[in-house]
């Protein structure tokens, strides 16, 4: 037979002969190398984001090249090796297929990946009686990446913040990446303590049987009475001094 087919890569040796005469000769068969691409991948700056993308650097195989990734086809001019995504990939998986001019394929997976979401608790505390300064917001921070720079309604760049009144106060919070995170927390107050006072005379002159019933509402209940030395069951005709005290 003067043809052979199917064969491997290798050196192939043929003789022929004619009139008793021999011929011979050597055929190299060769291959293309394996076609291959080093890829590198922007992952997603912040957590939810989609500025995500792939380059594929191609090498081996017969140019030209063509790329599948996420159903978009992709022909590359004579002699380009490379080919970069849009800037617009979210995190998650790609496959991808790279056919050369001899319809050999390589088929493999790009994964972009995307930073840790900023998350956090914050610990309230309330303001304690009607008209303070006391109350606090305490956050603790998970997640993000690198360093966190902060900026409150009131001006402040510290993680937590003190002395506050009652009102709403809204945050920001900036990782390395410049991903945010905002939120605004609501500090409140209890009502202010109010009290009403039913009270019953001295029945008899120089007597102690007067009375005095405190209606409290308001603050934090429970309360606590302090009549000092008195006690507002057994009065005398006088004025008499005491103080509500809060839970608070």
């Amino acid at each position: 037979n003067d043809s052979i087919n199917n064969l491997n890569v290798g050196i192939y040796t043929v003789t022929t002969s004619s009139n008793g005469c021999l011929f011979t000769d050597s055929i190299e068969i060769t291959e293309p190398t394996v076609l291959n691409t080093s890829n590198i991948i922007t992952n997603v700056s912040c957590n939810g984001g989609n500025n995500g993308s792939i380059t594929f650097n191609i090498n081996g195989g017969i140019m030209a090249y063509e790329i599948n990734i996420a159903g978009v086809n992709q022909n590359l001019a004579a002699g380009l090796t490379s080919f970069t995504t849009p800037s617009n990939l979210s995190a998650g998986s790609y496959p991808y297929t790279i056919s050369d001019a001899n319809g050999c394929l390589f088929i493999d997976t790009a994964y972009v990946l995307e930073s840790i979401a900023i998350s956090l608790v914050e610990n309230i505390t309330s303001v304690s009686c009607f008209g303070g300064v006391d109350g606090s917001i305490d956050l603790s921070i998970s997640g993000g990446t690198g360093s966190f720079n902060f900026m409150w309604s009131t001006a402040d760049t510290t993680e937590d913040i003190s002395n506050l009144s009652i009102g709403t106060y809204t945050y920001t919070i900036t990782d390395s990446l410049n991903c945010i995170f905002s939120d605004t927390v609501s500090i409140t107050e209890p009502s202010p303590i109010n009290v009403s006072i039913s009270t019953t005379n001295v029945s008899c002159a120089n007597g102690n049987d007067g009375t005095a019933i405190l209606n409290i509402s308001g603050g934090v209940f429970p309360y606590i009475e302090n009549w000092g030395l008195s006690s507002s069951l057994n009065l005398d005709a006088n004025n008499h001094t005491f103080i509500v005290t809060d839970d608070n």
